[in-house]
């Protein structure tokens, strides 16, 4: 694949702010499972689902605190009681059939890819630990930040923008590249994927909207 087409797949996955052509490199082929973070469902917010951005209006100078409140946040502890039984029984599984073993996991059955990032992005922060999700950052620019996970279903990479909205304002959004693991990596991500977008997606990004808005004082309803 030409870097103008790895770079054509990062601006169809991330927006304004593309995916690292490396991101997308190393990973695949990987398999694309968000494409945005907005506070509405797909179909009840088009808009949301054309622009892919997150309800956490700001300036120019508010990513870091985007980054802070994911990293974080802890899922399994807020959202709704259906997205908190999922995680349980997520974790209890791992557990049980060894899913999230240190052998599985960055560094062990996969190489991290800040290993084989480009130099300018190495000479960066590799970005903030995270309080409770499994992840671990692999770099943070001043508006952008990826983050990296694997076990033995796959190996995958969230990375966060901050792009202008059209408004005069800024956004946070949201891509996700997934490479799962064999059979099972493949079978367990499609048996998930009607939970992951009927289940946990809307509450936790509405939860997200409801703490940013809480943090700047902004009353604006949910919907709006």
């Amino acid at each position: 694949m030409r870097p103008d087409d790895l770079r054509e797949r990062g601006r169809y996955l991330a927006g304004p702010v593309p995916l690292n052509p490396c991101l997308v490199r190393t990973l695949l082929p990987a398999k694309p499972i968000s494409r945005y973070l907005s506070g509405e469902t797909p179909r009840s917010c088009p808009t949301a689902r054309r622009r892919g951005y997150a309800p956490t209006p700001g300036g120019p100078d508010d990513f870091p605190r985007l980054v802070e409140e994911i990293g974080s946040g802890d899922p399994s502890q807020g959202a709704s009681r259906a997205v908190r039984t999922l995680f349980a029984i997520r974790w209890k599984l791992g557990a049980l059939l060894g899913w999230d073993s240190p052998g599985d996991g960055l560094g062990s059955r996969v190489p991290t890819l800040r290993d084989r990032l480009p130099a300018d992005l190495c000479d960066r922060p590799s970005g903030p630990d995270f309080d409770a999700l499994p992840f671990t950052s692999l770099y943070l620019l001043d508006d952008e930040w990826a983050a990296e996970i694997a076990n033995r279903t796959m190996h995958g990479v969230m990375h966060i923008g901050w792009v202008p909205d059209g408004t005069g304002g800024y956004r946070g959004q949201m891509a996700v590249l997934v490479k799962p693991n064999g059979l099972l990596g493949t079978a367990y991500m499609a048996a998930i994927a009607p939970f992951r977008h009927l289940i946990v997606y809307p509450p936790m990004i509405r939860a997200m909207g409801r703490k940013w808005r809480a943090r700047v004082g902004d009353p604006t309803p949910e919907h709006a």
